[in-house]
């Protein structure tokens, strides 16, 4: 599985790497949104694990409604259509959640 982990904590990208490298996983790291959304338009990603505050929430959420929109046209990449999204955070938001999920995210871990 090739997996790009968004955030601007550095130690956070490589604790993710160690965790699922060792299960034949490829982890690529982005640390801002900008450079994550440039990665997964350039190459195949199956699952997108993204800190919701990287370094602000609405930043995140800008991002995932241009990979949402992106998603759902015609013209998009093919190996977005099955993108697997997960957002991670420590800090918890009903109002966030709900929004996350009406982006059709996969998964929201607080």
């Amino acid at each position: 599985m090739h997996i790009l982990v968004i955030d601007d904590q550095k130690p956070w990208c490589t604790a993710i790497k160690g965790l699922l490298t060792p299960h034949e996983h490829f982890v690529d790291s982005a640390l801002d949104t900008a450079e994550g959304f440039q990665k997964l338009i350039s190459r195949k990603y199956d699952l997108l694990l993204l800190d919701k505050n990287v370094p602000v929430e609405e930043e995140c959420f800008n991002q995932l409604e241009k990979i949402a929109s992106l998603k759902n046209s015609t013209g998009a990449p093919s190996h977005l259509k099955s993108l697997q999204i997960i957002i991670f955070t420590a800090y918890e938001s009903v109002k966030s959640t709900i929004k996350a999920m009406r982006l059709d995210i996969y998964d929201y871990l607080e």
